[in-house]
């Protein structure tokens, strides 16, 4: 692993933890941080307080994984230092957006990927492409679409405050008509 992709992976690491705030200062670290991070001591000085709150999250992180999820965790790593600057802003601001969102629309939206993933490739690409060919506009009106009917639900418009009423299968329902007077009567 090439020096400078430790503290990059322990960032990008504990942007998914949940863990404890740490002191800057590179006593404070437990000795297993410090042992991971001793690659990266002479820059500890160097670094704002986010980002060794950040490398030391990370540390943590990593130490408590097994080695697959280390494995995982590099190839995810080296995904991540193949895409261009760009992409890795784009991919920055779409987490922001969704470390923004409510915890209801977030698991929605675990589901709605879940769902996209167990789709087969091909599958998936056309669907990408599908999108991606749409105007602007089109596509704005299609993730509205999909906010509004969640993970599971509709995929037609309907006024959602009524149930719908089906008739039993075999059965047509009528309208009914306003009876007419006959004449005469």
């Amino acid at each position: 692993m090439k020096p400078f992709t430790l503290p990059v992976l322990l960032a990008c690491c504990s942007l998914m933890a949940g863990c404890p705030s740490y002191g800057g200062e590179w006593g404070e670290l437990s000795p297993a941080q410090q042992q991971t991070l001793t690659p990266h001591r002479n820059q500890w000085d160097g670094l704002s307080d986010e980002q060794r709150e950040n490398m030391a999250r990370g540390a943590d992180r990593w130490i408590s994984m097994d080695a697959e999820q280390r494995r995982s965790m590099s190839d995810r790593y080296e995904r991540w230092q193949a895409l261009t600057p760009e992409k890795r802003q784009d991919l920055t601001q779409k987490l922001r957006t969704y470390k923004q969102l409510d915890p209801l629309q977030q698991r929605q939206l675990k589901e709605r990927f879940g769902k996209f993933n167990k789709l087969p490739k091909d599958r998936q690409e056309q669907l990408r492409q599908k999108f991606e060919k749409m105007p602007a506009k089109d596509r704005a009106k299609a993730l509205e679409r999909m906010k509004e009917r969640g993970p599971n639900g509709p995929k037609h418009r309907r006024n959602m405050d009524r149930p719908q009423q089906r008739p039993p299968p075999g059965q047509h329902q009528r309208r009914q008509q306003p009876q007419r007077s006959k004449p005469g009567g």
